[in-house]
């Protein structure tokens, strides 16, 4: 057992590197009132905004613009930072978080893949955008780049595993998903086959998940347009490195004793990989 705010160390655990891509439902001020002109709330206050809202529709808002999408699902990955923040406490390592809603930029796209302007975003000028990019979106994924290639050139440092945290909703097109826990990787790259494996065979073993349903590539594939497997490919040939995706279903996510024991079985799960 650890003491309240103690980590779990293992000398031979790796340095892990926690990122939560779409972590907040945050537009400035400034392009909220661009957005919505005569017609934002007064009191609206993106900080007291309630984490778990959820939305039964997996999907980027189109059409209209509405307020009410920036507390949902479609503008940040609904308790995917508190769960990292819970996480890195446990077990140390490393956190890095975007700092703008999906909305406006996905952190998680290539720099030219076409959905890395959001819905709102596309609604800019063309300089707002660029601005975006330079200040915000190019400032995190160097911040993460930065931080792996220095863990990896650290002889003390035996092993990194990156993580990225994500959420996705109980409820696509009005049928529930089965998955609990989503471990997102390519089948086809040894290592990442092995460690998704030894993650799932662990986590089975933990009381607070063996009754789960722990899926690979549910409910999204592993081969996809996203910054961790964007920096695996830099490394590919290193027996170092190695990351994977996970997914959570938001219904593991509100605040609960489970919950706590499930962030407990998680944190030892990881330092023993």
């Amino acid at each position: 057992m650890t003491k309240r705010g103690q980590t779990l160390r293992n000398a031979k655990a790796p340095l892990l590197v926690f990122t939560v891509e779409h972590a907040r439902p945050f537009v400035p001020q400034k392009i909220l009132k661009t957005l919505f002109p005569g017609r934002l709330p007064s009191k609206t206050k993106q900080k007291k905004f309630n984490p778990l809202v959820r939305s039964g529709n997996d999907q980027h808002a189109s059409g209209a613009l509405r307020i009410e999408d920036l507390k949902t699902h479609v503008s940040f990955d609904l308790g995917a930072l508190k769960l990292a923040s819970l996480l890195r406490q446990k077990v140390g390592g490393q956190l890095h978080s975007g700092s703008l809603s999906r909305l406006l930029v996905d952190f998680n796209r290539s720099p030219r893949h076409p959905q890395l302007i959001g819905p709102w975003g596309q609604r800019l000028t063309s300089i707002e955008q660029l601005k975006l990019i330079d200040t915000r979106y190019n400032t995190y994924r160097d911040r993460v780049f930065r931080q792996v290639q220095q863990a990896i050139a650290n002889p003390g440092v035996e092993r990194v595993l990156l993580l990225s945290i994500h959420s996705f909703t109980p409820v696509w097109q009005g049928r529930a998903r089965k998955t609990d826990l989503g471990i997102l990787f390519r089948p086809n790259i040894a290592k990442e086959l092995a460690m998704a494996q030894t993650l799932r065979n662990r986590l089975r073993e933990t009381a607070s998940f063996s009754k789960l349903n722990i899926h690979f590539n549910r409910p999204y594939r592993g081969h996809t347009n996203c910054l961790s497997n964007e920096i695996s490919d830099r490394y590919l040939g290193s027996r170092k490195f190695c990351a994977l995706f996970l997914e959570f279903n938001q219904n593991l996510l509100a605040n609960s004793v489970a919950q706590r024991k499930r962030i407990l079985d998680l944190s030892r799960t990881l330092r023993s990989l």
